[in-house]
């Protein structure tokens, strides 16, 4: 998780901490994680829980 652009090691740390995550909801409830990096995250192609979100597809 850390090579992903935007993360850096205590983001990737805060992200293990707050598993599952279900949707990009869940992940703007972590500390560091604004609506920016987010939606940053989101165009890059990170994915939360995919076999959801190809099933809403």
């Amino acid at each position: 998780m850390e090579r992903v652009g935007g993360l850096g090691r205590e983001r990737a740390r805060r992200i293990i901490q707050a598993r599952p995550l279900k949707n990009w909801d869940d992940l703007k409830k972590i500390e560091g994680f604004s609506d920016t990096l987010v939606n940053d995250l989101r165009e890059a192609g990170a994915t939360i829980n995919p076999s959801r979100e190809d099933r809403a597809a």
